[in-house]
């Protein structure tokens, strides 16, 4: 494990260029660019709390609409990049399997590629959230930590799964369907603490869906930009826990079949 990692840190200039060339392939042809990553979620989040608003919402739009384009900018961050880097090592077998690199910068490379397009997008729901007549607070300097929490979370559940899809190529099917499922256990479009007008989980349902690991990247960007702080504690706990689990298996799967995967490509 070690020596991975030490290989890994030897290999961080690769890293950086393949994340840029991802990012501009991405955008090259596209008129709007960049824009497309931060209209695509903002378009989601104002239809979903437009429809959603006077069923959970109590009608206070706009509590609701920040709230909920907070939930699908950072829910849109871990889709987009798990989606991708779970398939990244199969996707990729034309480099893989000829020249020698460590392949857990494979799965690195989307959810670093997709950092502009979520900071760029947690900047617009701060401005929505003032728009509304919410206002900063020291919560803003949680920012860069909720970043950083999603980033790991993407990089470490999306390298296990790219190992994993070596060897099945379910995988790939299994993600979308996970995915979907997670939409809806993660809090988007529902409160997990009630107030006046606001209608929240039954509290016998609330601790599974802090158990989800993309529920503490959700509220503590909520907390960042809105200053929510409904469970915040727990779930980011949670998901640091999901995070050091998973970094684990992710080094030990990789310091034992790194090598003998490439084979099976």
């Amino acid at each position: 494990m070690r020596a991975l990692l030490k290989d890994f840190w030897a290999h961080r200039d690769l890293l950086s260029m393949l994340a840029k060339q991802d990012y501009r392939s991405r955008y090259r042809s596209a008129s709007l660019g960049l824009a497309w990553s931060v209209f695509l979620p903002l378009l989601q989040g104002v239809v979903i709390a437009v429809v959603f608003s006077r069923l959970t919402g109590g009608g206070l739009t706009k509590v609701y609409v920040p709230y909920v384009i907070c939930g699908v900018t950072a829910f849109s961050f871990l889709s987009s990049s798990l989606t991708a880097s779970s398939t990244s090592i199969v996707d990729s077998a034309a480099i893989a399997g000829r020249i020698y690199f460590p392949r857990l910068v494979l799965p690195t490379i989307t959810p670093t590629a997709n950092l502009p397009g979520l900071l760029i997008s947690l900047g617009m729901a701060l401005v929505i959230t003032l728009l509304t007549g919410g206002g900063p607070g020291w919560w803003v300097l949680l920012a860069p930590v909720a970043v950083l929490l999603a980033w790991s979370l993407a990089i470490t559940a999306g390298a296990l799964l790219s190992m994993l899809h070596v060897y099945s190529r379910d995988i790939r099917y299994i993600v979308q369907a996970g995915l979907l499922v997670l939409f809806y256990a993660t809090p988007i479009i529902y409160f997990l603490r009630g107030s006046s007008g606001i209608r929240a989980l039954p509290h016998s349902i609330v601790p599974y869906i802090v158990a989800n690991p993309a529920t503490g990247v959700v509220q503590l960007v909520r907390l960042a930009v809105t200053g929510d702080t409904a469970y915040v504690g727990p779930a980011v706990a949670v998901t640091v826990g999901w995070v050091v689990v998973l970094f684990v298996l992710v080094l030990t799967v990789y310091a034992r079949l790194e090598r003998v995967a490439c084979d099976r490509l």
